[in-house]
C-alpha cells in the first residue's frame, strides 16, 4: 500500500519548492504568494496522475489573484431556504442586515455603541421575514458551463462565531484602512478604495481646454520620452508648449530599438528614460548609441524619500526611480489635470486599458509596517511609460529648463 505523504513549504523561498512530487497541492493564502512561487510549486504537479490543486485566500483587489481564479471557475455561491416564503437567498450584508429593524440606508450613521447594543437580524430580500442564516444551505454555480475549475465563495454571515453586531461596527468605520478589512477578511469580498486609480474620466478630461480636443501648433521645447520595454516598446513623448504648459505629443507601441531611432529623431528629444529590464544589453547597446540623451531606468526597492537618484547633475546613463512615488507622480498629474492630452490619444482603447491598471493599496511589509504600493490589475505598460517620461522630464538639467523657445 502506497503511503501518503504531506509536505508543508513556505512560498518565499524557492528552494523549499524544488524537488518533491506531489498529486495534492495547497496554496493556502494565496494573494500574499509570490508569483514565481506559485509557478514553481506548481511544476511539483507534473509527474502526477492526479494533479489536484486547491487555492485559498482572503481576496484582495477585484479582478486579482484569487478573485480572478474564482471569475475562472464556476463561481459557486451559497444560498439558504426562507422558511417564510421558500424562496432561496444568497445572502448580502448591506441588502439584508438590519439593525433594530432599520436597513443599511438608517444605520450606517448611527456610532459604534449604538451598533454594539442593537438587534441584529437579517431578513429575506423577497418578504421581509427574519432568516435562519444558519440553516442547511446549498451551493449553486453562477458559472454552470464551466466544468474545468470549482470555485466557492464563503460567506461570512452564516457563520455562528460572526458577530453581526461586531461586522456593523466594522461596516460603519471611517477609516481607509479598516474598512478595506471588513470588506475582505470581514465579508470575503474583494475591494478598492475610491480613489486608489485613474479612472477613464480623469483621462477624458484631460482634452477639455484643448480647442476640438487637438494639439496646439507648437513651437515645442524640453521634449522628452519615457519607454516601457516588453514584448512591444510602449512609449510617450511629451513637451512644453508655447504657453509654457506640458503636453503628451504622443502615445504609441513600436517593436524594435531602430523605431525608437527614428522617433528620438521626428520629435528632436532632449532626454529618453526607459526601462533597463527586461532587455538588459540591447538597452545598454541603444542607450550608448544615444549617450547623453538616454537614462536607463531601474526600480531599486531600497530608494526611499525621493523620486529619482542620483540628482539630475550626477546622472551618468542610468537612473534609480521610486517606484511607488513615480507611479504617484503619474495619477496626480492625471487627476489634477496638470498635463493636456489629445483626445485622439486618451481615447485609445490601449491606452485607457493601461492607465487604469494599476491600483494604488497599503500593504504590510516584511516588519509588520504599512506601506503603500501599486498593484496592476491588467497589463499596464503606458502607465509605466508615462513614469519614465515624467522622470526623463524632471531630470532635465535645471540649468536649461525654462530657456528660450526651441524645438526639441
Amino acid at each position: 500500500m502506497k503511503s501518503t505523504e504531506t509536505y508543508l513549504r513556505g512560498a518565499w523561498s524557492e528552494e523549499a519548492l524544488l524537488s518533491f512530487p506531489a498529486d495534492f497541492l495547497i496554496l493556502d493564502e494565496y494573494d500574499r504568494m509570490d508569483k514565481a512561487a506559485i509557478a514553481l510549486a506548481r511544476k511539483r504537479l507534473r509527474a502526477s496522475l492526479v494533479k489536484r490543486e486547491l487555492d485559498i485566500s482572503t481576496p484582495t483587489l477585484p479582478g486579482v489573484g484569487i478573485h480572478a481564479e474564482y471569475l475562472a471557475s464556476d463561481q459557486r455561491v451559497w444560498e439558504i431556504p426562507c422558511a417564510a416564503c421558500d424562496a432561496w437567498v444568497e445572502l448580502d450584508f448591506f441588502r439584508d442586515v438590519r439593525a433594530n429593524g432599520e436597513p443599511w440606508d438608517v444605520w450606517q450613521d448611527w456610532d459604534a455603541e449604538r451598533l454594539h447594543q442593537a438587534t441584529m437580524d437579517v431578513v429575506c430580500p423577497h418578504c421581509g421575514q427574519p432568516l435562519d442564516r444558519f440553516a442547511d444551505g446549498r451551493w449553486v454555480a453562477r458559472a454552470p458551463a464551466v466544468t474545468r475549475i470549482r470555485g466557492y465563495q464563503v460567506p461570512a454571515l452564516c457563520f455562528p462565531s460572526v458577530s453581526l453586531n461586531e461586522l456593523a461596527v466594522h461596516a460603519v468605520d471611517p477609516d481607509p484602512t479598516a474598512r478595506t478589512e471588513f470588506f475582505r477578511s470581514d465579508l470575503g469580498l474583494p475591494y478598492e478604495a475610491a480613489g486608489s486609480r485613474v479612472t477613464i474620466a480623469m483621462l477624458q478630461a484631460l482634452s477639455a481646454e484643448l480647442p476640438g480636443g487637438k494639439l496646439p501648433d507648437g513651437p515645442w521645447r524640453q521634449t522628452t520620452m519615457g519607454v516601457d520595454v516588453g514584448a512591444r516598446f510602449h512609449y510617450r513623448i511629451s513637451a512644453t508648449g508655447p504657453d509654457g504648459q506640458r503636453y503628451v505629443r504622443a502615445m504609441g507601441a513600436v517593436r524594435s530599438w531602430d523605431e525608437l531611432d527614428m522617433l528620438m529623431s521626428q520629435y528632436r528629444v532632449r532626454r529618453c528614460v526607459v526601462d533597463a529590464m527586461p532587455e538588459i544589453h540591447g538597452c545598454k547597446a541603444w542607450a550608448d548609441k544615444h549617450a547623453g540623451r538616454v537614462l536607463r531606468a531601474w526600480y531599486p526597492s531600497s530608494l526611499k524619500g525621493a523620486l529619482f537618484a542620483p540628482e539630475s547633475d550626477k546622472l551618468d546613463g542610468e537612473i534609480n526611480i521610486n517606484r511607488t512615488m513615480a507611479m504617484d507622480a503619474v495619477y496626480t498629474a492625471v487627476a489634477t489635470g496638470a498635463e493636456h492630452w489629445p483626445a485622439a490619444i486618451h481615447n485609445d482603447p490601449e491606452v485607457q486599458a493601461h492607465l487604469t491598471a494599476p491600483v494604488r493599496v497599503v500593504v504590510e511589509d516584511a516588519s509588520g509596517q504599512e506601506k503603500a504600493t501599486w498593484e496592476h490589475t491588467s497589463p499596464d505598460h503606458f502607465y509605466h511609460s508615462c513614469v519614465y517620461d515624467i522622470c526623463a522630464y524632471r531630470s532635465l538639467p535645471k540649468a536649461k529648463r525654462g530657456t528660450g523657445l526651441h524645438q526639441g
